[in-house]
């Protein structure tokens, strides 16, 4: 198995410390796309940012003699589609094209597109690839989603902790350019735009575009400390345990209060 602590921490696997040190074990070492949702999700990413990624495969199914070797034959960075899901990235792709404020972000001639930024926090190595980032000026990362209803997005963005992933980008651009990132309880540094593009996944792909403010901030900053706390803990031990590392009692509501009074519950049944 790979050492963790030799692979430089992504996002992706950080945010998994919310959970269990095991799954950002699992994360760090062997995560791989494989729902469908996913996948799509990948795909639409590549026919934005990167078309020339998205390779068809025509065949049936993706298992199989002839699966293998179509896969075997294409490069590391492609994206491979059937005609559907092919379809579907190309629609996304259209729709964030035609929404005057996600291609002011997306497409501006000195925006980089999905390039990865090597950088360290406390010394540790760390990873990010911001889907596009005006270095200094922005970073923006574009999320799929079953709603771009600002309401709704916000709520459920709150819990997947999108805000959180577009904070460590800030921290990576600023690590990359030498910029203080802002800092809103002292109201110092350099502060750049932070955004949230969001697409509907299904038709007609409605887009909304979200900038944090620092509310969201403070609370991506409460998460970070956390959860980067709990991994340095958990490598300096070299120890990835569970949700639980004692017998956890298993209790449910007593509404009748029937352990404590026996005899009510006789009456209720005479």
């Amino acid at each position: 198995m790979i050492d963790p602590r030799t692979v430089p921490v992504r996002f992706s696997a950080l945010k998994m410390m919310d959970l269990s040190p095991a799954h950002y074990l699992y994360a760090a070492t062997e995560w791989e796309p494989s729902t469908l949702a996913q996948r799509l999700g990948t795909a639409a990413h590549a026919a934005t940012f990167e078309p020339h990624r998205l390779v068809e495969f025509t065949g049936k199914v993706r298992r199989g003699k002839e699966w293998d070797a179509f896969k075997a034959a294409q490069g590391d960075d492609a994206v491979i589609v059937n005609a559907k899901e092919l379809a579907h990235a190309q629609r996304i792709a259209t729709a964030l094209t035609l929404d005057p404020r996600a291609s002011a972000i997306i497409f501006r001639p000195d925006a980089l597109l999905e390039q990865p930024i090597a950088w360290a926090r406390d010394g540790r190595a760390c990873s990010s690839r911001p889907d596009v980032r005006v270095p200094g000026v922005l970073v923006a990362d574009l999320k799929t989603c079953r709603s771009a209803q600002p309401a709704r997005f916000v709520r459920e963005s709150t819990w997947a902790g999108y805000h959180v992933q577009l904070r460590f980008y800030d921290f990576a651009d600023a690590a990359d350019t030498g910029r203080t990132p802002w800092d809103p309880s002292t109201r110092k540094g350099d502060r750049i735009d932070l955004y949230s593009i969001a697409v509907e996944s299904k038709r007609p792909h409605v887009v909304t575009v979200f900038a944090l403010d620092d509310t969201a901030i403070v609370d991506a900053d409460r998460r970070i400390s956390l959860w980067w706390s709990r991994l340095m803990a958990c490598e300096a031990e070299n120890a990835w345990h569970g949700y639980s590392q004692c017998v956890e009692p298993f209790t449910c509501d007593d509404p009748e209060n029937f352990l404590i009074a026996p005899a009510k519950i006789g009456r209720a049944h005479v």
